[in-house]
């Protein structure tokens, strides 16, 4: 966030910023804002004990093998049964023969240039 940005924010919130600065050491920005008089709000509902679960089985399609592990992992401990894809070429049709679907319905968020989730 540039300095101009962050000081238009504490300044609408009614606060200032205290700038210390020395050649060689670099410099140290201090925020105040002015306390709130609102009491604080409990929180309606907590959230952290409900987990969406799910049972169907998803083809997972990404050529990074970090970000696959990492939502495999998420997915499997949410109960969905996951089948891993590096690409679009290799996915059309492996979850068909894996999973013993005819029909695969599917979601896609991806940044590929190259692909439409028709292709995947």
């Amino acid at each position: 966030m540039g300095l101009a940005s962050a000081y238009g924010i504490v300044k609408n919130h009614a606060g200032f910023i205290n700038v210390y600065s020395e050649i060689g050491h670099g410099s140290t920005f201090t925020i105040y804002l002015p306390a709130s008089e609102k009491a604080l709000k409990e929180a309606k509902k907590d959230y952290s004990e409900e987990i969406p679960r799910g049972t169907e089985t998803v083809l997972l399609v990404d050529d990074e093998m970090t970000i696959t592990g990492v939502i495999e992992k998420a997915l499997i401990l949410m109960g969905y049964k996951v089948f891993l894809a590096s690409d679009g070429e290799k996915s059309p049709g492996g979850l068909q023969k894996k999973s013993g679907h005819d029909r695969a319905g599917y979601s896609r968020y991806d940044h590929a240039r190259d692909q439409r989730g028709e292709d995947v």
